[in-house]
């Protein structure tokens, strides 16, 4: 009996561990389409902030229902262990794989789109500011004037 709780505590935590990475992909989707608009993103951050916390909880009550059922077996000896009642775990952990991976495809695109942001947005300041251009002439001098090309790129 109590390992039929264990296993049904163990069911909700994969669940909600799914249902937490899910509303973080919603929001890493929401986060791209937010992109230009600093105080939406903010929100975003903060929403994030707190599904991690969550997350990391869910993580925690997750290992120690597995721990509780198996010892410290990889998912798959979890699976095979519970025998049939294990049909339901692997679904979710499947699911579960799927969904952080999904995550960290958004996870690197938006960190691509925020590198190329920054590039533009030193751009844009180099442009901005007159940066003097260090380049040299055959007398070994450097011209005057300015320059509007990004140095760093």
């Amino acid at each position: 009996m109590r390992l039929m709780g264990e296993l049904d505590a163990l069911l909700a935590a994969l669940t909600a561990e799914n249902e937490v990475i899910e509303r973080l992909i919603e929001l890493g989707e929401a986060k791209q389409a937010a992109f230009q608009n600093a105080e939406k993103v903010a929100a975003i951050f903060r929403e994030e902030e707190a599904c991690l916390i969550r997350l990391d909880a869910l993580e925690g009550q997750r290992l120690a229902h597995t721990e509780a059922l198996v010892g410290d077996m990889t998912g798959a000896g979890l699976v095979e262990q519970l025998g049939p009642e294990g049909v339901g775990v692997q679904k979710l952990l499947e699911k579960l794989a799927e969904n952080v991976k999904r995550l960290q495809e958004i996870n690197d695109l938006n960190q691509e789109l925020l590198r190329e942001s920054l590039q533009y947005v030193q751009f844009s300041l180099n442009a901005l500011s007159g940066d003097v251009a260090i380049t040299y002439d055959r007398t070994g001098s450097t011209p005057q004037g300015t320059s509007t090309f990004d140095r760093k790129v």
